[in-house]
């Protein structure tokens, strides 16, 4: 990973900490900072400290003596600032998060809205933050793919079992299957007497519920480009509403069609 080329600067917290020091002393100072956040921390010989800042020793140790107390040695035996270290360690934090999110928010995206609520719910970044970023990353993708995978096929087997309470439902490969215990909506039963009475003057409801059976029957066999577009029971029953306009009983051979909004012929003279 590239190392940050930057670190926050906060010039209040400057000018208090070095409001004693003199202008050549600041210099060396903001240069020895610079190499802990490049290098991570500093060695703790004076003759390699004298050579980062490009100064001699005879002229490095006298100013070394009032700022080595901005310095603590770390469990390496080197040396460190430890506000310098708070920033840069928060700084590292808070980009390793804001690169998590920012793949997350990528990801979350890249599904259908009706997915994405479950997927926000279950992530946490806690579970990503203790990996290094290239890893974390990695892992964070894989793990949205495995359960945006799930969580499909939990929606449409909720869905499939959905559909089954209201008696329809999915074989494998998608072929559709109706039972042949659903019945007739109420409202569309009424219709299809109505138009049976059109037909035929009378009305026969035991006669409309064996249609409606044969109509599901004939609907699983239909092959899948014959399918019918409908999600509700409702839509289907619309469908077969158009079906039994021509299965009502004959009438001298003939099947005896409707009169509604025709005029009636004449007879013959």
């Amino acid at each position: 990973m590239a190392k940050d080329p930057a670190f926050l600067f906060y010039p209040k917290d400057w000018l208090e900490g070095t409001s004693e020091l003199s202008p050549t002393e600041k210099g060396v100072y903001i240069d020895l900072l610079a190499n802990q956040h490049q290098k991570g921390d500093l060695p703790k010989d004076t003759a390699r400290l004298c050579r980062l800042v490009s100064l001699s020793e005879a002229d490095f140790l006298p100013i070394w003596e009032v700022v080595k107390t901005k310095f603590l040695m770390n469990s390496n035996d080197r040396l460190t600032n430890k506000r310098l270290t708070e920033v840069m360690t928060e700084r590292s934090t808070k980009s390793h998060t804001n690169k998590i999110t920012g793949r997350f928010a990528v990801l979350i995206r890249s599904v259908e809205p009706k997915y994405r609520p479950k997927l926000k719910e279950e992530f946490e970044i806690d579970n990503f933050n203790r990996l290094d970023t290239e890893k974390a990353i990695e892992s964070l993708t894989e793990w949205f793919k495995t359960r945006y995978e799930s969580i499909v096929n939990e929606y449409e087997n909720t869905s499939i079992v959905e559909d089954r309470k209201e008696g329809v439902g999915e074989r494998k490969g998608g072929e559709v299957w109706y039972d042949e215990t659903l019945e007739l909506p109420p409202i569309h039963l009424e219709a299809a007497e109505r138009n049976q009475y059109t037909h035929t003057q009378k009305r026969n409801t035991e006669f409309v519920k064996e249609q409606w059976k044969v109509f599901l029957i004939e609907r699983s066999a239909d092959p899948p480009f014959k399918q019918l577009d409908w999600r509700t029971v409702d839509d289907l029953a619309k469908y077969f509403l158009n079906f039994i306009r021509t299965k009502f009983p004959k009438k001298n051979g003939q099947h005896v069609t409707s009169t509604v909004g025709k005029e009636t012929p004449t007879d013959k003279f």
